[in-house]
């Protein structure tokens, strides 16, 4: 009982940063089970500590500790974070040798994985494989692995194909797909579903729409979407100010700005390139007609 307390410890100090801590106590144990090493493993990915979490997995498996799913799904994701195509399969054919093959986080995992490396047919022959069974997870990884890929076509496909088959799209998938450009599926078609599953007030969702309509041109629309963001983070506020600013309306982008400071909201390196542009391209103006009158802009 102590070293299971102590492994959930040790897991929740990692999960927050504190992953010297999270050592500590994991050395200080006398008995390790798999739980207290798949946590340790896990709590260095979370925190982007790749070497450490390969010399911990060596280390676990030089201990004999046998390697469950958990372990497998973590070390899969550091592969797809890494772009680690060969040590991706390696694991992939371990997952075949313990049985694990139909584990469905693995197979994601793995989809995942070979998406980032730019290998779609074996993506898509492990998302074949999982006919049935399908979820919405699985379907937007493959969704998202086309459009990382410049597979646009196959992406818009597929989450056409994931509606007929009646799987609700989530979050992830509306603001995924939105970056799609693609004449089969529009921003006002995809808009309108976001509506009907309430997802507007997201804000992966809510950003990636008004992305897309700032993209467009439809500052209106986007400014609409904007308003009704519940959390609204740098990239949304951004989105708008730079979105004001191609527009060449410098007063939206400067109102947008003030908001934004109002809120308290740090600007980042985007947002200040697009206030600057924006009030830039008005002392132009401005300077033209003191220089010119009217007609030298009009």
């Amino acid at each position: 009982m102590v070293g299971k307390a102590l492994s959930h410890d040790f897991g929740a100090l990692a999960d927050d940063g504190m992953v010297r801590d999270a050592r500590v106590a994991f050395d200080s144990m006398e008995k390790r089970d798999e739980v207290s090493w798949n946590s340790m493993v896990a709590g260095y990915v979370t925190n982007g500590l790749d070497l450490e979490a390969f010399e911990m997995f060596y280390q676990m498996r030089l201990a004999g500790v046998m390697l469950t799913q958990m372990i497998f799904a973590t070390m899969i994701k550091l592969c797809a974070n890494l772009k680690e195509l060969g040590f991706a399969r390696q694991l992939h054919c371990q997952v075949l040798k313990n049985g694990y093959c139909f584990d469905q986080n693995i197979r994601t995992a793995l989809m995942v994985a070979y998406s980032k490396c730019s290998v779609m047919d074996g993506a898509f022959q492990l998302f074949s494989m999982m006919h049935g069974v399908q979820n919405v997870v699985s379907w937007t990884a493959m969704i998202s692995g086309y459009l990382q890929n410049g597979g646009t076509r196959q992406a818009v496909n597929l989450f056409c194909q994931m509606n007929r088959e009646g799987v609700r799209p989530n979050h992830f998938t509306y603001s995924t797909s939105l970056t799609a450009d693609h004449p089969a599926i529009s921003t006002f078609q995809l808009h309108a579903q976001v509506i009907k599953t309430n997802y507007e007030k997201s804000s992966s969702v809510g950003t990636a729409l008004l992305d897309a309509y700032v993209k467009m041109g439809c500052i209106d629309e986007a400014a609409k979407v904007f308003e009704l963001i519940d959390e609204k983070d740098i990239v949304a506020w951004s989105a708008m100010v730079a979105g004001y600013a191609q527009r060449e309306d410098t007063e939206g982008a400067v109102k947008i700005y003030l908001w934004l400071a109002k809120e308290g909201v740090k600007p980042n390196e985007f947002t200040f390139c697009s206030i600057v542009y924006a009030i830039f391209f008005y002392a132009i103006c401005f300077y033209t007609f003191m220089r010119s009158g009217p007609r030298a802009i009009f």
